[in-house]
């Protein structure tokens, strides 16, 4: 009598573990969309360029973790990492390749499409109503025409949700410089208005318009 061992597959995460589509009728299925969709942190995000780079610090994280760098990786560009040389047109290029109706028009069910989904439920519940407005309001649609030939339906791309809100203006100027030199550049700007401040005082004091 002969048996059968499935093989073993080691990963850094369980989110990685496969390129299977889930199955959410298990209990690990269940727990495994738990964890990846629960918001970031209590705080949801506001959009502002302070608080920008924990923001995308810990949806990588989350990415690493559910294996959606599957769908974050972009024309081999980091979505998460280097957004500014990724276009919405090459986010709605790269869906097209997961995104597809079956012959019932239904959404064909595959890993990709699945973490898709969960990505976006993790974002809109990690931002704040003023950025999810952003989205809306942008002029661009994070909604994708999908065609059988017969059929055509609309689809969310999660990738492409987040490329839309990063062409806010926070995002923006944020994106055209690595985040270091944009926080040297605010250093310099704040100690130079010190000096100001400083020139200023002095002068006021040998003007004698000021006591020590």
């Amino acid at each position: 009598m002969s048996s059968t061992t499935a093989a073993i597959v080691y990963a850094l995460s369980p989110g990685q573990a496969n390129d299977q589509p889930i199955d959410y009728n298990t209990t690990w299925g269940q727990k495994h969309y738990a964890e990846a969709t629960k918001k970031l942190t209590d705080k949801p995000y506001e959009g502002g360029p302070q608080n920008l780079k924990m923001f995308l610090e810990r949806l990588n994280s989350r990415a690493e973790e559910s294996g959606w760098s599957e769908i974050t990786k972009i024309n081999n560009k980091d979505l998460l990492t280097q957004y500014g040389t990724i276009t919405i047109e090459d986010c709605k290029k790269e869906a097209t390749s997961y995104l597809a109706l079956d012959s019932n028009n239904r959404l064909v069910v595959n890993k990709k499409a699945q973490i898709s989904a969960q990505m976006l439920t993790c974002i809109q519940a990690s931002i704040n109503d003023e950025c999810a407005l952003k989205v809306v309001t942008n002029g661009n649609k994070f909604k994708l025409e999908i065609s059988n030939g017969s059929h055509t339906a609309e689809i969310a791309n999660r990738p492409l949700y987040l490329r839309i809100f990063q062409e806010s203006p926070s995002f923006k100027v944020n994106s055209i410089l690595p985040l270091e030199v944009t926080i040297r550049t605010r250093r310099l700007h704040d100690k130079y208005r010190l000096q100001c401040h400083y020139f200023q005082w002095f002068r006021e004091i040998t003007d004698g318009r000021t006591k020590c």
